[in-house]
C-alpha cells in the first residue's frame, strides 16, 4: 500500500528538516573552529541540500587543520 498524501509531505518536511538542521550545525562548527567564514563558503553550505554532502563536510571537521581542508568549494 502507498503513502497518503499527507504521509508524503510529512517524510518531505522531516527530510528538509534534517537538511536544514545539518547546514545551521555546519556552520556553527565551521565558526567555532575557524573563527571567520567567507561568505562564499556559507553561501555554498546554504546552497546544499544534500544531506550526504553536508554529512561529509560534518565528520571532516573534526581532522581538518585549515578551512581549505574541509573541501567546500564555493560555486564557480
Amino acid at each position: 500500500m502507498g503513502k497518503t498524501i499527507a504521509e508524503a509531505l510529512r517524510d518531505e518536511g522531516r527530510a528538509e528538516e534534517r537538511v536544514n538542521s545539518a547546514r545551521s550545525t555546519l556552520l556553527r562548527q565551521l565558526c567555532k573552529r575557524f573563527d571567520e567564514v567567507p561568505q562564499e563558503i556559507a553561501d555554498r553550505v546554504e546552497g546544499t541540500s544534500d544531506l550526504e554532502q553536508l554529512t561529509v563536510w560534518l565528520d571532516r571537521i573534526v581532522t581538518a587543520e585549515t578551512l581549505e581542508a574541509m573541501g567546500i568549494e564555493p560555486h564557480a
